[in-house]
C-alpha cells in the first residue's frame, strides 16, 4: 500500500517538504518492518532535490499552459521567494476564478531560474470550489447518544531536522521531537540534514529513520603564501557565502614581490568543504613547497667596440655635375670629413662664379669590423642651389629690405624675395592649388571680386555670385546691427528749489558674423535672408529704445545652415542710478552640411555691443546727455568689438550750472572698441565747469580712425581713434586690399569725413572703422538747416554717439527739433545712439552676405 501525501496548504515550503516525507515513505524508506542488519556506509549521495510546486486559478475548467520562466531563491529557508510567468505563482492564490491547479518539478540547486517549460509537470486540477447549497429546514432535536468507547490513537508521520558538519545518527523513539532536532530547519552554517519518522495506530512514539542530507556540501581549493620563512601552523578560515579565505598568521593570499636576490616565495595549498552557507570552514593544509626564487646573475663584460658610421653632404661650385668624387679622410674622434680636391666643401658656397651652379653629393664612411680600414663612399653630384642671399630680377625697381612695411617699397616691375623673412613679391601668380592665409585663415578669398547679396533672395545659386560654376566659395554672412536709443530725460529732480535733468542712451548691438567655406556641387539650390537694420522710432513696449536689427540666414538644400541673429537696440536710462545699457551682439551659428566640408574654417562671432550711457548728476540747474556708440561686426575675431561708452561723472558728483555733454565713442570695428568719453569726479576734481564737453573716437585699422568732433563749450576734442598695425604687417596688406574690395562691391568708400551736413568732423584714413563721435553744448547759436550728427560706421564699423546738451533740454521732456542724431551703422553695425528730438536718431546697418570663388 501507499501512503497519500497530505492536502496542500499553499504554503510552499511545508507542501515541499510532505511531499519529500511522502515519497520517502512510500518507497519504502522508513516503513517499519523487521530489523535487519545494520549496513556499511554509503558514499556520499549527491545533493539533494526539492520539489518546487506552482499554482493558478482560472475561470474555467481548461489546464493553463505551463510556466516558460521561473527564478526561485531557497538560500533563506525562512524567506522563500518564488518569481513565475503565465500567471502561476508560488502559493495558492485566494482570487483568481474557481479552478485551482497545480504543477511541479524537482529543483536541487538552492538558486536558479528555469525556462524550459517541458521540464514542469502537466498542470493538474487540483481543487474546484463548490457552490453554496440552499440552506436546509431545521430538523427536530434527536436524543442523546450513550457515549462510545475511546478510539486508538492516528497513525501519523512527521520529519525533523538538524544541522551537523557530518551524518548525525539515527534519533531513538521519542513520543516528540528528539533532543537536538528542529521541527522546521534551523537557520546555521553547518550542513542541514532530515530523518523521517511513522507513528503505527495506536502507537505513543515516533520510530525515527536513517538521517539523510538534504543540502550539497562546498568545496574550494586554496593556497597561502609567505616569503623566506616556510615555518607553518594551520589556522585561518573559508567564507563559502564571500568566497574569501583568512590566512593562517605570518601567511598571505597574495604572493609577496621577489624584492632582492635569493628570495624565495613559499606557498601551502589547501582544501576546505563545508554548506554554502557557511562563513568559518576550517581549511585542511599540505606542506610548504617553493613556489618562487629569485637569483641576480652577474653583469657581463664589456663588449668589443664595434665599427664607427659617418655620413652627411659636400658642395662644390661648378658647371656640371661631373662624376661622383673620390678621396677625402675623416676624423673619426671628431666625425668631420676632410672633403676631396677639386673645390669641394662642407658647405654651401654662399656665392656662385658667373654661370656656374652648386652641386651636392651625399657621403658615407665606415670602418671595417677590425677598425684597421675606412671606406668613403659618394653619390654622383646632383644641382642643389642653397638661397642664403636675398634674389631679384634685374629689372626689380624696389628695395628688397623693404618689401612691406609703413614705408614700404615693392617697386613696380620685376621679381624679388628678402632671404631673411621670406616675403616675397611678384607680378602675376599662378597657384595650382589652394593658397591659405595663415594668420588670417577665414579671409581666404580674391580681394576685389567680392559679391555682395543685400536683399533676400530664393535662388542666389542663379546670380552672379555663383557664375563659374561648382567649386569652393567663400562666403560671410552678417546680421543686422540694432539701432541706437534716443536720450529720455529723467522726471525733474528737485534741489533747492530748481529743476535738473539728465537724458542718457545706449548704443545698438551689431549682428552676429558667419564665415565658411562652401564646396558647391553646381546643382544644389542656395537662398538667403537678409535682416533689415533697426529703426529709432521707439519700441512698441520701450518708447525710447533702438528696434532690433534683422537676422541674416543662407540655407543650402531649401535648410538654414547658416543663421546670423540681428543686434539689439540701445535702451536709455531709466532712472538716475541705472545705466542706460547698449544693445546685445547678436549670435552666430553654423549647421553640419554635406557641402560645407573644411570645417576648420568656419567662423562664428558674436557682434559687439553698443556702447551705455550714464548721467548722473545731482546739481541744481543743471542738464546733461551721455550718449553711447553703436557695437561693431567682429570680423576678425577680436575679443571685443563693443561700441565706446559715455559716463557723466560717480554717485553724487557736484557739478557747476550749466549745461554737460558727453559723447561715446565712435561703435566699435572689426580691430576693436570704440574709444570710451567720460567726465568723473577722479578726473575733474568733483566738480565740473558748465559747458563741458568730451567725445570719444571710431576705431579704424590701416589708418588714423575717426576723430571725435565737438562744437563750442570748455572740452576738446577727441583724439585719433587706434591705428592697427595691419599696414606694418601684423595682419598683412592682403586683409586691406581684400577691405578695399569690400568697398568697391559694396558701393561705400572707405574713407571720408562725414555724413549729412552737419559741422565738419575729424578725418578718418582707416577701413573699417567706426564713426567719430559728436557732441554740443550750450553756448553756440544753432545753424538753420544743418544736421547735427555724428559720423557714420564705415562697412561693418559703428555709428558714433552724439550728446547736446543747452537750456532747451531742460524746460521740456519731450526733446527739441534740432537734437543731434547718432550715426549710422555700417553693414550689420549698431547705430549710435543720440538725444530724443522730432527726428529719428541712429540706424542699424542692414544686413549684407559676401560671397568669392576661391
Amino acid at each position: 500500500m501507499s501512503i497519500i501525501r497530505p492536502p496542500y496548504t499553499g504554503d510552499p515550503l511545508i507542501d515541499s517538504w510532505t511531499n519529500q516525507i511522502t515519497q520517502a515513505i512510500n518507497m519504502g524508506l522508513t516503513l517499519p518492518g523487521v530489523q535487519g542488519q545494520s549496513g556499511g556506509d554509503g558514499s556520499s549521495g549527491t545533493a539533494g532535490n526539492t520539489t518546487l510546486y506552482l499554482y493558478q486559478r482560472t475561470t474555467t475548467n481548461s489546464a493553463p499552459s505551463r510556466p516558460t520562466s521561473v527564478a526561485y531563491d531557497y538560500t533563506d529557508i525562512d524567506n522563500v521567494t518564488i518569481t513565475a510567468n503565465n500567471s502561476w505563482l508560488g502559493e495558492v492564490p485566494t482570487s483568481g476564478g474557481k479552478y485551482l491547479w497545480i504543477t511541479f518539478r524537482y529543483v536541487s540547486e538552492l538558486v536558479d531560474t528555469i525556462t524550459q517549460s517541458n521540464t514542469w509537470n502537466t498542470p493538474v486540477l487540483l481543487a474546484v470550489d463548490g457552490t453554496d447549497g440552499t440552506d436546509g429546514t431545521d430538523g427536530t432535536d434527536g436524543t442523546d447518544g450513550t457515549d462510545g468507547n475511546d478510539g486508538l490513537t492516528g497513525a501519523s508521520s512527521n520529519v525533523i531536522f538538524i544541522r551537523s558538519a557530518n551524518a548525525p545518527s539515527t534519533p531513538s523513539a521519542s513520543s516528540g521531537i528528539p533532543s537536538g532536532w528542529y521541527d522546521s530547519p534551523p537557520t546555521g552554517t553547518n550542513i542541514l540534514w532530515a530523518a523521517s519518522g511513522t507513528k503505527v495506530v495506536g502507537a505513543t512514539t515516533f520510530t525515527w529513520g536513517t538521517p539523510f542530507q538534504i543540502e550539497g556540501a562546498s568545496v574550494a581549493e586554496v593556497s597561502v603564501y609567505r616569503k623566506n620563512v616556510s615555518t607553518f601552523s594551520t589556522g585561518g578560515s573559508y567564507n563559502f557565502v564571500t568566497q574569501t579565505l583568512t590566512a593562517p598568521t605570518n601567511w598571505s593570499t597574495t604572493v609577496p614581490t621577489l624584492s632582492s636576490n635569493n628570495d624565495i616565495i613559499y606557498r601551502v595549498s589547501g582544501v576546505t568543504s563545508g554548506a554554502a552557507t557557511q562563513t568559518a570552514a576550517s581549511v585542511s593544509y599540505g606542506s610548504p613547497v617553493i613556489y618562487a626564487q629569485r637569483t641576480d646573475g652577474t653583469n657581463g663584460g664589456t663588449g668589443d667596440t664595434g665599427p664607427r658610421r659617418a655620413n652627411g653632404f659636400i658642395y662644390r661650385s661648378t658647371f656640371s655635375a661631373g662624376s661622383a668624387p673620390t678621396g677625402g679622410s675623416i676624423n673619426w674622434p671628431t666625425g668631420v670629413l676632410t672633403p676631396p680636391t677639386g673645390g669641394w666643401s662642407n658647405t654651401a658656397p654662399s656665392t656662385t662664379s658667373s654661370g656656374n651652379s652648386v652641386f651636392v653629393s651625399y657621403w658615407a664612411a665606415s670602418e671595417a669590423d677590425d677598425r684597421l680600414s675606412t671606406t668613403i663612399t659618394y653619390t654622383v653630384p646632383v644641382l642643389a642651389q642653397v638661397v642664403v642671399n636675398d634674389i631679384k630680377s634685374v629689372n626689380f625697381d624696389g628695395t628688397v629690405d623693404n618689401l612691406i612695411g609703413p614705408n614700404s617699397n615693392s617697386g613696380t616691375v620685376g621679381y624679388a624675395m628678402d632671404a631673411s623673412t621670406g616675403t616675397a613679391v611678384f607680378s602675376n601668380v599662378i597657384v595650382r592649388g589652394r593658397v591659405t592665409n595663415e594668420a588670417e585663415r577665414f579671409l581666404s578669398g580674391s580681394a576685389g571680386t567680392w559679391t555682395t547679396i543685400t536683399a533676400s533672395s530664393t535662388n542666389i545659386h542663379l546670380e552672379p555670385a555663383f557664375s563659374e560654376g561648382a567649386g569652393p566659395y567663400r562666403i560671410f554672412v552678417v546680421g543686422a546691427g540694432g539701432a541706437g536709443a534716443r536720450a529720455a530725460p529723467l522726471d525733474p529732480i528737485t534741489s533747492g528749489g530748481t529743476a535738473s535733468r539728465t537724458w542718457a542712451a545706449g548704443g545698438g548691438g551689431a549682428g552676429g558674423f558667419a564665415a565658411f567655406t562652401l564646396e558647391w556641387d553646381g546643382t544644389t539650390a542656395l537662398n538667403c535672408t537678409v535682416g533689415s537694420g533697426g529703426e529709432s522710432t521707439g519700441r512698441v513696449d520701450l518708447n525710447h529704445y533702438g528696434n532690433n536689427g534683422g537676422a541674416t540666414t543662407f540655407s543650402i538644400g531649401g535648410s538654414v545652415v547658416v543663421t546670423c541673429n540681428g543686434g539689439s537696440g540701445g535702451a536709455h536710462e531709466l532712472s538716475s542710478t541705472t545705466i542706460s545699457s547698449g544693445g546685445s551682439g547678436g549670435t552666430a551659428t553654423i549647421a553640419t552640411n554635406a557641402l560645407i566640408t573644411d570645417t576648420a574654417d568656419n567662423v562664428t562671432n558674436t557682434g559687439g555691443s553698443g556702447g551705455y550711457g550714464i548721467a548722473r548728476v545731482y546739481t541744481s540747474n543743471t542738464t546733461s546727455m551721455a550718449c553711447g556708440g553703436g557695437g561693431g561686426v567682429n570680423f576678425l575675431s577680436k575679443s571685443n568689438t563693443n561700441g565706446g561708452f559715455a559716463s557723466i561723472g560717480a554717485t553724487n558728483l557736484r557739478v557747476g550750472a550749466g549745461y554737460i555733454a558727453v559723447a561715446g565713442g565712435g561703435g566699435g570695428g572689426p580691430f576693436g572698441a570704440g574709444i570710451n568719453a567720460s567726465i568723473s569726479a577722479a578726473s575733474d576734481g568733483g566738480a565740473v565747469n558748465g559747458s563741458d564737453v568730451v567725445v570719444g573716437s571710431g576705431r579704424g585699422i590701416f589708418g588714423t580712425g575717426a576723430y571725435g568732433s565737438y562744437v563750442s563749450g570748455n572740452g576738446s576734442g577727441g583724439g585719433a581713434g587706434d591705428i592697427a598695425p595691419g599696414s606694418s604687417g601684423v595682419i598683412g596688406p592682403y586683409l586691406g586690399s581684400l577691405a578695399q574690395g569690400f568697398s568697391i562691391a559694396i558701393a561705400q568708400p572707405h574713407t571720408g569725413t562725414t555724413g549729412g551736413n552737419s559741422p565738419p568732423l575729424g578725418n578718418r584714413t582707416a577701413i573699417m572703422s567706426g564713426g567719430g563721435a559728436f557732441a554740443k553744448a550750450g553756448g553756440q547759436t544753432e545753424i538753420a538747416g544743418f544736421e547735427y550728427k555724428a559720423q557714420d560706421g564705415e562697412i561693418f564699423g559703428g555709428g558714433g554717439g552724439a550728446a547736446y546738451s543747452n537750456s532747451a533740454l531742460s524746460n521740456t521732456s519731450s526733446g527739441v527739433a534740432n537734437a543731434p542724431r547718432g550715426g549710422n551703422g555700417g553693414f550689420g553695425a549698431g547705430g549710435g545712439a543720440g538725444g530724443r528730438s522730432q527726428i529719428t536718431s541712429s540706424r542699424g546697418g542692414d544686413g549684407i552676405i559676401l560671397i568669392a570663388r576661391l
